[in-house]
């Protein structure tokens, strides 16, 4: 999930008390972000011992990498992120009292949010890479409810687990990477859980976000896939298992690394958001950005065929549940 906020946190108690931000503080704010984020972590792990002490082995693990590695922070990311806890990991923003006086979602909730215009929004399938480890030893449905009890939810209830399994069934049919029927499922759960920590982690949030959050907000979901302009290009897009998945936004598009539609088009938008506030002031004549309305829930879907416009109403019945239940669902 990419989301750009100007000019602040938009889950912060705090809000920006600047009633005419500046684009061009937008690049020094995800500097800031980063240093808040590094300094939460140091405070609220001390707050919440009860909860993190499950991660020492995680911890252990980050110092054997960090000492052994010249590479640190990718190495580090790869071990903790890809391996068998996923995205279940300590560094998380967490309530320390203080400066986030609860938890995110809660605060979301309750409208403590910046009102600030926000582009916020999601690969296809941003659960498949965080399962690749996880779903070598996680084959059946007990399985499957004694991994996101154990590894991400120990507060959950068996029935809620139950209620999971059910709203995630074990159905590659319908599962991540999607649309692709039975193909892909690499092992009996693979499609299921990456379906399920796709819209936990990443989908859920951001449909939370756009709810409550009181400024301007555009949304977008994007796909890799078929360009037109040439058999390797389509060959390279085509990514067999992982699909559209997470980060392969910044590693093909955002920077322009692949000459293909997708790349233009997020960046002229992006760009035209940072220095404008709106993504629509780009003058390249492709389909206009509606922003998110509760009525309406417009998204832009950035396709290499040409971006359009479809309805952000995928999956509402399963990221509803984890709103009702967030509380059940801290990491």
């Amino acid at each position: 999930m990419k989301a750009c906020f100007a000019p602040s946190l938009a889950s912060q108690e705090v809000q920006s008390k600047s009633t005419a931000p500046r684009a061009s503080s937008l690049f020094s704010i995800a500097w800031s972000q980063r240093r808040i984020a590094a300094a939460l972590q140091t405070r609220c792990l001390a707050c919440e011992l009860p909860r993190t002490r499950r991660y020492t082995p995680q911890f252990r693990t980050s110092v054997s990498v960090l000492s052994a590695s010249t590479s640190n922070v990718c190495s580090l990311r790869a071990a903790v992120f890809l391996g068998y806890t996923s995205a279940s990991t300590p560094w998380q923003i967490r309530p320390d009292g203080d400066f986030m006086a609860a938890s995110p979602h809660t605060l979301v909730d309750q409208g403590k949010i910046a009102d600030v215009p926000i582009m916020i929004g999601d690969m296809r399938d941003e659960g498949t890479l965080f399962t690749l480890i996880s779903s070598l030893n996680t084959t059946t449905t007990a399985e499957f409810k004694d991994y996101y009890s154990k590894v991400f939810w120990p507060k959950a209830s068996s029935d809620q687990l139950d209620q999971l399994a059910q709203l995630y069934p074990q159905d590659p049919a319908v599962g991540s990477r999607y649309d692709t029927g039975l193909l892909n499922a690499i092992t009996p759960q693979y499609k299921r859980l990456s379906y399920l920590i796709g819209d936990f982690a990443f989908e859920s949030q951001r449909r939370q976000l756009l709810q409550r959050a009181p400024g301007k907000k555009w949304t977008y979901l994007t796909e890799n896939g078929a360009t037109g302009l040439g058999s390797a290009l389509d060959s390279m897009l085509n990514i067999p298992v992982l699909g559209s998945f997470h980060v392969s936004d910044a590693a093909l598009y955002d920077f322009g690394t692949l000459p293909v539609p997708n790349s233009k088009n997020i960046m002229d938008t992006v760009i035209s958001f940072v220095a404008t506030l709106d993504p629509n002031n780009h003058g390249t004549g492709i389909q206009e950005w509606p922003e998110w309305s509760p009525g309406g829930k417009e998204m832009y879907h950035f396709v290499n065929e040409g971006p359009g416009v479809i309805v952000d109403d995928y999956r509402e019945a399963q990221m509803a549940w984890i709103h009702g239940n967030a509380d059940s669902l801290l990491v």
